[in-house]
C-alpha cells in the first residue's frame, strides 16, 4: 500500500466519535500517567489486590460507573456498569488486571533493583498489569466521553479482574454470568513484541491452562522460641520444618502428571513464600500450583505418603 494509499485509507476511517476519543486520550495523558504510577506502586499479589481493586472502584463510581463490589464473592474483583445517556444498546466490555508477580520487586530503573524498603521477593509489576489496567480503563473512559458527545447509544460493562497470574477471577466471573451479554469484549496487554502479545486467534485461544489452590493448616502449630522449655525427646523439630512438607509434595508427584511439570511450577509458586516463612511453623500456608489439573484427592494421597517427613 502506497503512502498516499494509506493516508486515504486513515482518513477515510477516522470518524468524528473516534477523533473525540483520541483527544480525550491526549488531554488526559499527563493524569492517566500519574494514575498509572499510583497502581504500580500498590504492587499488590493475587489475591490480595485490595487497595488496587479500591482504587479503580472509586475511580469509576467518579465517572458515573455503577459498581459492584465483590462480584462473584471474589473480595478484590468487581463489576462496572454505564449506560449512554442516548440509551441503551450494543454493550461493549473491557477489563481491568492489576495483580502483581512475587519476587519481581523492581525500582522504576532498566536493570535489577528492588525496592528500597521492600523484601527482595515481594511482588512487583513487571509485567505489567498496573500498565494493562490503566490501559483498559483509559479506552473506557474515551468510549464514554465519544458516547456522550455524539449521542451515541450502548453500555459498557468494565471487569475487575483479579489474579491473573493464577488463572484466577476470569472463569469463575464467566461461570457466573458476568460477560453474558456483552456484543464484543476488547482485550488490552502491554508488550515489546507485538506479534507475540495475544494469546486469541479470532475466536480460538489457544493459551488456557488451569490453576489451583492448596491451602495446608498446621494444627498445632509451635515455634522454636520455646525449645529451651521442653523435656524428653519430641518431634517438634519436623513440626517447624513445614516447607519438607512442599518439597515431598514437588517430588512425588499425582498420578498422570510429568514430575519435570510439578517440580518447575510448583516450585516456581511457592518459592518465594517458603523463603518468606523459612525459621517459623506458619500455622496456616497457602500453596499455588499454576499448572495442570491435580486431582486435590491425589495429591492428597501422596502428601500422607511421605516416609518421616
Amino acid at each position: 500500500m502506497s503512502e498516499t494509499t494509506r493516508a486515504e485509507t486513515t482518513s477515510a476511517a477516522m470518524t468524528p466519535a473516534k477523533q473525540t476519543a483520541l483527544d480525550w486520550v491526549e488531554g488526559a495523558a499527563d493524569g492517566l500517567s500519574a494514575d498509572h504510577m499510583t497502581l504500580w506502586h500498590l504492587h499488590e499479589p493475587a489475591w490480595r489486590e485490595y487497595r488496587s481493586a479500591a482504587w479503580y472502584v472509586a475511580r469509576l463510581r467518579a465517572e458515573g460507573f455503577t459498581v459492584e463490589e465483590g462480584s462473584a464473592g471474589m473480595p478484590t474483583a468487581f463489576c462496572a456498569d454505564w449506560t449512554s445517556p442516548a440509551g441503551d444498546g450494543p454493550c461493549i466490555g473491557a477489563y481491568a488486571e492489576y495483580d502483581a508477580v512475587p519476587g519481581c520487586s523492581q525500582e522504576a530503573v532498566p536493570y535489577r533493583k528492588p525496592r528500597a524498603g521492600h523484601h527482595p521477593t515481594a511482588a512487583g509489576h513487571t509485567d505489567p498489569h498496573s500498565a494493562l489496567g490503566m490501559g483498559g480503563l483509559t479506552g473506557v473512559l474515551a468510549l464514554k466521553a465519544a458516547m456522550v458527545a455524539h449521542d451515541i447509544p450502548g453500555r459498557i460493562r468494565f471487569m475487575g479482574e483479579p489474579a491473573e497470574k493464577m488463572c484466577g477471577s476470569k472463569p469463575i466471573h464467566a461461570s457466573h454470568g458476568y460477560y453474558d451479554g456483552m456484543d464484543a469484549a476488547i482485550s488490552f496487554h502491554p508488550t515489546s513484541l507485538p506479534a507475540l502479545s495475544n494469546t486469541v486467534l479470532w475466536d480460538t485461544h489457544c493459551g488456557a491452562y488451569w490453576s489451583k489452590v492448596f491451602t495446608f493448616t498446621c494444627p498445632e502449630p509451635h515455634t522454636y522460641g520455646g525449645a529451651g522449655d521442653r523435656k524428653g525427646v519430641q518431634n517438634y523439630h519436623a513440626v517447624a520444618r513445614a516447607p519438607a512438607v512442599q518439597d515431598r509434595l514437588v517430588q512425588r508427584p499425582a498420578a498422570g502428571v510429568g514430575q519435570h511439570v510439578l517440580l518447575r511450577r510448583l516450585r516456581d509458586a511457592i518459592h518465594h513464600h517458603q523463603r518468606i516463612q523459612r525459621g517459623r511453623c506458619a500455622s496456616h500456608r497457602v500453596i499455588v500450583l499454576n499448572a495442570l489439573a491435580v486431582p486435590c484427592t491425589a495429591i492428597g494421597v501422596r502428601l500422607g505418603a511421605g516416609e518421616g517427613e
